[in-house]
C-alpha cells in the first residue's frame, strides 16, 4: 500500500473487523463448532492402548556370543523392521537412547519398538531369548536419564521426506523413536523406514536435555511439558514485555511507523542481550521468506503486464448483479483458497494487485478490499496445512483432514459474512 502512495494500515485498522470476528468465532467453537468435532482418541490414548503391539523385550542369554559386542557390531542398527530404544541392565541400570557403540552384557534386556510379529524373528539370533509377553508400559521406559517426549514434525522440518535411518535421527537428536502416529493411525511396521511427513506425531524416548536443546528447533512442534523448569531470567522477561508495549504504543500513536518501531524494538532487545543472534537464527524461516519474495515478483508481474486489470474486469463482469459486495466476496473467497494451500503472506501479495485494480475500476475505497484480503489470509481453518497452529493439534488431537473441513468451512464462511458486513458499513 505504501509503495502505491496509499496511507497503509494503522496499528488497529484491522481491529474493527478482527475483534468482532474473533469473539463470534469463539462463541461458534464453544457451541456449534464443538458439536461438529467428533470424539476421537488423542495420540497419547492410542499410544498407551496399543503399547503391547509394538513394545518387545529380548534377553541376552548366558554365554551369548553377542556379549562384549557393540550394538553396531551385533547388527541391531541394521534391522529393517525393528528399532532398539532402550537397554535395561541386570543391575537395574537403564540406557536410553542407545548409542551404536554401547556394549552388550550378559542378561541385558533389550527393548525394541516394532510389530510383535517382527520382534519374534530375533529368536533366530543365537544367544537371544524373546519375551513375547512383555509387561512393560510406556511409563516404564522412563528413567532418571531419559523421559518420553511427544513431538509433532513441523511443516518446515528438515526430516520431511526422509526415513528415520536416512535422517540419522538418534545421532542427530539424541532420542529414539518409539512409535509414530499419522492421520489418527499409528504406523505399525518398519519403524526405521517410515518416511516423515508434516504433522506426524512422534513418541520419543530422549535424554532429559532434549527439550532444552530442541525446543526452538524448526524441526518439531514440541508439545510435551518440560519436566524440569528452565531457569528464566525474570529481569530479561520484563525487558521484553516493556519493549513490546513500547513498540505497540509508538506505532499506535503514529510516533513511528510500524517498521521503525519494530526495528527499534529489535535493537533494544539485542543491546540488552534479551535475545541473541544464535537464538534469532533458529527462528528465521528462510523457506517462507523465499516463498514471499517469489510471490512479490509474481505480484509485480501480474500488475505490470496488465493481468491484474484483466482479472479485475472479469471479476466485475462476474459480479455485475451484486456490485461491489459481490466483488469483495469473490476476492475474499479466492484469498481464502490461496491461504489454505500457501502462506498467508504470499496470498496477500498475489491478491493485492487484483484487489487494487478492481477498486480502481469500481471507483471505491480500496481499503475495503485490502482489509478483506488481510482478514481472509489470516482466517484459514479448513485444512491442517492452512497455518502452523492447525498442524500442531492435528496429530496429538487425533484429528483427520475431514474434521478440519467440517468445522473450518463453516468458520471460514462465518468470518466472510462478518468481514463483508463490517467492511460495507465502514469503507463503502
Amino acid at each position: 500500500m505504501l509503495e502505491h502512495g496509499l496511507a497503509g494500515f494503522s496499528m488497529f485498522t484491522l481491529a474493527i473487523v478482527s475483534i468482532p470476528a474473533g469473539i463470534i468465532g469463539i462463541l461458534f467453537m464453544t457451541t456449534l463448532g464443538y458439536q461438529l468435532l467428533p470424539s476421537r482418541k488423542t495420540s497419547e490414548d492410542s499410544f498407551n492402548e496399543s503399547s503391547k503391539e509394538y513394545l518387545g523385550e529380548v534377553v541376552v542369554e548366558v554365554n551369548s556370543p553377542l556379549i562384549g559386542k557393540t550394538i553396531k557390531e551385533a547388527g541391531f542398527n541394521e534391522l529393517n523392521d525393528l528399532y532398539l530404544i532402550e537397554i535395561i541392565r541386570s543391575n537395574g541400570e537403564r540406557i536410553a537412547p542407545v548409542s551404536p557403540y554401547k556394549k552388550i552384557r550378559e542378561s541385558d534386556r533389550l527393548i525394541f519398538s516394532g510389530m510383535i510379529s517382527t520382534i519374534v524373528e530375533l529368536q533366530n539370533i543365537r544367544g537371544l531369548h524373546v519375551e513375547t509377553g512383555t509387561h512393560l508400559r510406556l511409563e516404564d521406559l522412563e528413567n532418571g536419564n531419559a523421559s518420553l517426549v511427544e513431538a509433532v514434525v513441523s511443516h518446515q522440518s528438515s526430516l520431511i521426506h526422509q526415513t528415520i535411518k536416512q535422517s540419522k535421527f538418534r545421532a542427530k537428536f539424541g532420542a529414539g523413536v518409539v512409535a509414530v502416529h499419522r492421520n489418527h493411525e499409528r504406523i505399525k511396521s518398519k519403524v526405521a523406514d517410515i518416511v516423515f511427513k508434516p504433522g506426524d506425531t512422534l513418541l520419543l524416548i530422549a535424554n532429559n536435555d532434549f527439550l532444552n536443546r530442541w525446543s526452538t528447533s524448526t524441526d518439531f512442534y514440541l508439545i510435551s511439558p518440560i519436566s524440569r523448569p528452565h531457569v528464566v531470567n525474570t529481569n530479561k522477561s520484563w525487558i521484553a514485555i516493556i519493549v513490546l508495549v513500547a513498540m505497540v504504543l509508538l506505532a499506535s500513536f503514529n510516533l513511528l511507523s510500524m517498521f521503525k518501531a519494530a526495528m527499534l524494538a529489535v535493537i533494544c532487545l539485542f543491546l540488552t542481550q534479551t535475545i541473541t543472534f544464535d537464538g534469532v537464527k533458529k527462528h528465521l524461516q528462510f523457506n517462507v521468506l523465499l516463498l514471499i519474495a517469489c510471490s512479490i515478483g509474481i505480484g509485480i508481474a501480474i500488475e505490470q503486464t496488465g493481468t491484474a486489470a484483466y482479472i479485475a474486469n472479469y471479476f466485475i463482469l462476474l459480479t455485475e448483479g451484486i456490485g461491489v459486495i459481490g466483488a469483495i466476496i469473490v476476492v475474499y473467497l479466492l484469498t481464502t483458497l490461496f491461504t489454505e494451500v500457501i502462506t498467508n503472506n504470499a496470498a496477500v501479495v498475489l491478491m493485492f494487485p487484483v484487489s487494487l485494480a478492481i477498486a480502481q475500476q469500481l471507483q471505491v475505497d480500496p481499503m475495503a478490499f485490502f482489509v478483506s484480503i488481510a482478514i481472509a489470509a489470516s482466517a484459514s481453518f479448513a485444512t491442517p496445512i492452512g497455518y502452523q497452529t492447525n498442524l500442531i493439534v492435528y496429530g496429538p488431537g487425533g484429528y483427520r483432514f475431514s474434521d478440519y473441513l467440517k468445522v473450518g468451512i463453516p468458520l471460514n464462511i462465518l468470518y466472510l459474512l462478518i468481514t463483508v458486513t463490517i467492511v460495507h458499513f465502514t469503507w463503502l
